[in-house]
């Protein structure tokens, strides 16, 4: 595999998995039925929260398009996605603590995202290989 591919193509799943978490957050049902909510949550506080928390994944979303163009040159990208995916597991350990989220999801996706930040660790390194 060229130099950067494995870092490119680690940057394009991160886009879309960022993409599509980024819909799930403003749509009420699909958030509801992602995360095993009974129903979707429709308090204002919470819908503000995750319209505010998309506006920030889209934002994530375009930063990893623009560095899968460049994966080598733009691979700093990487370790500062992996603090990101780091926040979330953090978020949802809490969300899963507190009794909201159902333990099942979580860890499903703790374990999800840990083999994500495994991919960005290798990427990183692959793309600062000389």
């Amino acid at each position: 595999m060229a130099r950067g591919g494995w870092t490119k193509k680690m940057f394009i799943i991160g886009a879309v998995l960022d993409g599509l978490v980024a819909v799930v957050m403003l749509v009420p049902g699909l958030e509801a039925l992602a995360w095993g909510f009974g129903e979707p949550v429709l308090d204002a506080g919470y819908r503000f929260a995750m319209t505010f928390g998309a506006a920030l994944m889209v934002g994530w979303t375009a930063l990893l398009v623009w560095a899968a163009a460049s994966p080598v040159d733009r691979r700093a990208v990487a370790p500062l996605t992996m603090l990101v995916v780091a926040g979330l597991m953090s978020a949802e350990f809490l969300g899963m603590a507190s009794g909201f989220l159902p333990a099942i999801r979580v860890w499903t996706l703790l374990i999800f995202q840990m083999a994500l930040l495994a991919g960005l660790a290798l990427a990183f390194r692959a793309a600062s290989d000389r």
